[in-house]
């Protein structure tokens, strides 16, 4: 009886671990819902380093009028408003440099992280 017991309590627990989700749970096009994901939130001028890849990329655009042109090195160029914070993409391992074209604003610095193949032990081994 006992066994029964423990079987029919583990049946229950381990059942809710294989049930469907709700479908619209998790917006997946939603970076800031990505936890597995690093994000960061550059600045002109801003240098940052994500840990993690891919890398959600924020900017704060420099004020002006219309549109300014992102671009840099690694980098798809793309307008956006200026004045206000956009979503530049998503980053995997590398350097890339951002910078509003046509400003005098200065060039910002990502590095993300390569994922995966290592222990995440920096030092040179010696």
């Amino acid at each position: 009886m006992k066994r029964l017991l423990v079987l029919v309590v583990m049946s229950m627990l381990l059942g809710g671990c294989v049930l469907p989700t709700e479908k619209g749970n998790v917006k997946e096009a939603d970076p800031d819902n990505r936890n597995h994901f690093d994000k960061v939130t550059l600045r002109p001028g801003d240098s940052a380093i994500c840990m993690e890849e891919p890398c959600a990329v924020y900017f704060v655009m420099p004020s002006g009028d219309g549109e300014l042109t992102i671009k840099g090195n690694n980098v798809y160029p793309e307008a956006f408003p200026a004045g206000q914070t956009v979503f530049l993409g998503s980053y995997w391992g590398g350097s890339y440099i951002f910078h509003a074209e046509g400003t005098e604003t200065p060039v910002s610095y990502l590095t993300v992280i390569r994922s995966g193949g290592g222990d995440g032990d920096f030092s040179s081994g010696r």
